[in-house]
């Protein structure tokens, strides 16, 4: 009886560090990823970016980014370049114990895109270029990186473009956004994985305003 009482102990005991352990992922992988947003992100895109929250559900991997806002590089006047009021994905949680981590999919619904036209330039494609010339210098810093991230699917639906340019004097002309899907991005980090799920964001972008004039 007492070998059966011992039993029941040691189960409650190790019952309550993986309650604690799946409490600490709940509380802490959200704040962790919107930090690395916001702390890379910059770097990636040469802008401002902020975050509202990110929530993730540690028993299905399910999360949600919310009001991811990315601004506009120096010299544009319109309030952001891309508006994401959620961005829903679902990951791998057993992958994170990994060397790689699985992000089984990401959808990205109804973003709000500014296409700002400059000087021979809009701030769409001063962001991508911004974009192209961060890969290559991060293949220096793989050290900063333990994980390498793949992700299967990418989804983004019910998104609008938003033209804008000074000889427009304040009007707006609104572009339908087209549906994009991409499939297994496979990258030595998740910061690489960032910058090209948003450089496919702003070919699709750019590529329907082009096709509309």
């Amino acid at each position: 009886m007492k070998k059966l009482k011992r039993i029941i102990l040691v189960i409650m005991v190790l019952a309550l560090v993986a309650a604690g352990g799946l409490a600490w992922l709940y509380l802490s992988l959200g704040p962790m990823i919107k930090a690395g947003i916001e702390k890379f992100g910059p770097e990636i895109t040469q802008t401002s970016i902020t975050v509202e929250s990110v929530e993730v559900w540690p028993f299905t991997g399910s999360g949600t980014i919310k009001n991811l806002v990315i601004g506009n590089p120096e010299g544009y006047q319109t309030d952001h370049a891309l508006a994401l009021p959620a961005v829903r994905f679902r990951l791998d949680v057993a992958s994170l114990k990994t060397d790689t981590i699985v992000i089984e999919e990401i959808y990205i619904d109804s973003p709000e895109i500014t296409y700002e036209v400059g000087f021979g330039n809009s701030n769409l494609t001063t962001i991508r270029k911004n974009i192209e010339s961060f890969l290559p210098a991060l293949e220096g810093r793989q050290d900063e990186f333990t994980k390498a991230t793949n992700i299967n699917s990418v989804v983004l639906k019910n998104g609008e473009i938003a033209l804008s340019a000074k000889i427009m004097l304040g009007r707006k002309v609104t572009v339908e956004l087209p549906p994009m899907e991409l499939e297994n991005i496979n990258t030595a980090s998740p910061v690489k994985a960032g910058a090209k799920v948003l450089g496919a964001v702003l070919n699709t972008a750019i590529g329907a305003v082009d096709g509309s004039e």
